[in-house]
């Protein structure tokens, strides 16, 4: 059994739009504290109920980490976190500290004298000898711009040399 449509081109519903309804508008009172406020405050003090409540959210996760490390001493993994840690540390450590002094400092050849220097990416560096600024930052070092991904290519530094012919 097949169904006819009664056209094939799409045909636009045109909403009409209803006219808004009006809205009540109840009258705010503002109201500051109530003498029930003070009541029930004073009387949750009287009992202690607000120093147990004012204790327990200060040290509620207090409680949890101590159940955890408790839990973590207890059960012997801190031990073999720290038997497995005097064993790796000492080779790891200072690749590891190398590995980010390296990413921290900048090294290269002076492009006017050919002197090689070094220093710090997130200072302006000056060559010994002949005094030119090598390196330059741009921006905030420890901002968004400085992780930039991929490699950037920079323009060469242009340097004026004259030449004296004899």
């Amino acid at each position: 059994m097949s169904t006819a449509l009664p056209s094939t081109a799409w045909h636009s519903m045109t909403l009409q739009r209803r006219p808004p309804l009006p809205q009540r508008r109840r009258p705010l009172i503002v109201q500051s504290f109530r003498r029930s406020d003070f009541d029930t405050f004073a009387r949750r003090v009287a009992s202690g109920e607000a120093l147990k409540d004012a204790w327990r959210t200060a040290n509620d996760r207090f409680e949890q980490f101590t159940i955890f490390f408790l839990w973590f001493a207890l059960s012997g993994w801190l031990f073999r976190f720290l038997i497995f840690a005097m064993w790796v540390l000492p080779f790891a450590g200072p690749l590891l500290i190398g590995t980010i002094a390296n990413s921290l400092v900048i090294k290269g050849a002076c492009p006017a004298c050919r002197k090689q220097f070094a220093g710090y990416k997130n200072q302006m560096i000056r060559c010994a000898s002949c005094g030119n600024i090598v390196w330059q930052p741009e921006g905030d070092f420890f901002g968004r711009d400085s992780r930039r991904t991929g490699s950037r290519k920079s323009e060469p530094e242009i340097i004026d040399v004259e030449f004296e012919e004899k």
